[in-house]
């Protein structure tokens, strides 16, 4: 019965598994790296306005997160079937740098560095797909969609 079960707070891990359950895409992809401009290939998931990547697919806690709101997806026509994330009003000599989060050596999460997020997918359709699910992630207004939501559990519940 209930009462003899004993009360518990969920642990972090159950909730992140729960954030990347239904994502609008995900994927292998490549990301080149802030300060040693290698590129490595990370596993990238697209849901609730952000875009995670991580090391392994399987991987609970991402190794990075970038928040889409006041950015833009954009071609990046030095590298083949490459796209960028910027901030939406770089450009010029001033530009912005990206509000992002990543793991470093040490487990511990600290302030990405990128004036850019450079990203490639394996071939130009896969880009587009990507660009495109981007886009319309960061068309969304998640206050609208959290009221949504809300309204619609409350409709069930009447």
């Amino acid at each position: 019965s209930i009462s003899r079960t004993p009360f518990r707070i969920p642990d972090e891990e159950a909730g992140l598994t729960y954030t990347f359950f239904n994502p609008e895409r995900n994927g292998w992809l490549s990301k080149e790296g802030g300060s040693h401009k290698s590129w490595k290939k990370r596993w990238f998931t697209l849901c609730n306005n952000c875009l995670y990547y991580f090391e392994n697919e399987g991987d609970i806690k991402p190794k990075g997160t970038i928040p889409l709101e006041n950015l833009k997806v954009q071609k990046y026509p030095k590298k083949a079937n490459c796209f960028e994330i910027v901030a939406d009003d770089a450009g010029g000599d001033d530009q912005k740098s990206v509000k992002a989060a990543k793991l470093n050596s040490k487990g511990q999460l600290v302030q990405g560095k990128h004036s850019s997020y450079k990203i490639q997918a394996a071939n130009p359709e896969e880009m587009e797909e990507w660009m495109d699910c981007i886009r319309a992630a960061m068309m969304k207004d998640p206050v609208y969609e959290l009221y949504r939501s809300r309204k619609e559990n409350l409709g069930n519940v009447i």
